[in-house]
């Protein structure tokens, strides 16, 4: 009853438009039908708009290439994962606020999603995220890029 997942993010900032495309493979060891896969392949594609430094619209989209899953699909039994979201900047910390039509996480939502979007299906989430730094950079010290002076 493992399951394991390797994906690879590649992501690209263009102004204030971000872009990402993510494929992944899932291995399932322990499958509920005969017919499912235990290896499925998806891709991922989401983006990022940031309508102001501090206030974003986020989206994301994910295929799963299963012969099994693409079926279903037609029948209207499994619905690839698609959500929705805001993202805003208050006192060091970034709020995320998303509608999704996926319930499990991280990784079953790929395989197990049947809400429906267009029925209103959907499903309301949240994070909260802070970064904390460990050293403070002294503002003496020259940075990566700076060019050292010449003597």
């Amino acid at each position: 009853r493992l399951s394991y997942v390797g994906q690879v993010i590649l992501s690209r900032k263009l102004g204030k438009v971000s872009l990402m495309l993510a494929p992944t493979l899932l291995h399932r060891n322990y499958r509920l039908r005969a017919q499912d896969e235990n290896q499925i392949f998806a891709v991922g594609f989401g983006g990022r708009w940031a309508v102001t430094p501090k206030f974003a619209l986020t989206a994301e989209y994910i295929q799963t290439l299963s012969v099994y899953r693409l079926q279903r699909l037609e029948g209207g039994r499994y619905q690839a994962p698609v959500s929705a979201g805001l993202e805003f900047v208050a006192g060091g910390h970034v709020f995320q606020l998303y509608v999704a039509n996926s319930a499990t996480l991280p990784h079953e939502f790929l395989v197990n999603n049947n809400a429906n979007y267009q029925l209103g299906q959907m499903r309301l989430g949240f994070n909260i995220v802070r970064v904390f730094g460990l050293k403070r950079k002294r503002a003496t010290e020259p940075g990566p890029n700076d060019i050292a002076p010449s003597e």
